[in-house]
C-alpha cells in the first residue's frame, strides 16, 4: 500500500489488501478521442495477459489522447 500511495497521483485511494488482491493500472496513447472500454479480461497465455476491447464512439475525431485503465 505504501508503494501504491507513492506512485498514485490522486489524494484519496482505496485501501487494498495486496496480500489477497492484485491491481493492474496503466495508460496507452490512442490516435482518436472518445474511446470506451467495452471489455477487460485477464487470460493465461504464456503468463498472464490483460486484454482490453475498445469501442470508438460516433463523434470521435483524430486527436491523440490518453486512455487510462
Amino acid at each position: 500500500m505504501k508503494q501504491f500511495r507513492q506512485l498514485a497521483s490522486c489524494s484519496e485511494l482505496p485501501e487494498i489488501d495486496f496480500r489477497s488482491y492484485s491491481l493492474i493500472i496503466g495508460q496507452k496513447t490512442v490516435p482518436n478521442s472518445f474511446y470506451t472500454i467495452m471489455k477487460q479480461e485477464i487470460v493465461e497465455y504464456s503468463g498472464l495477459n490483460l486484454n482490453i476491447v475498445l469501442s470508438l464512439g460516433e463523434n470521435h475525431y483524430p486527436s491523440f489522447s490518453t486512455l487510462y485503465y
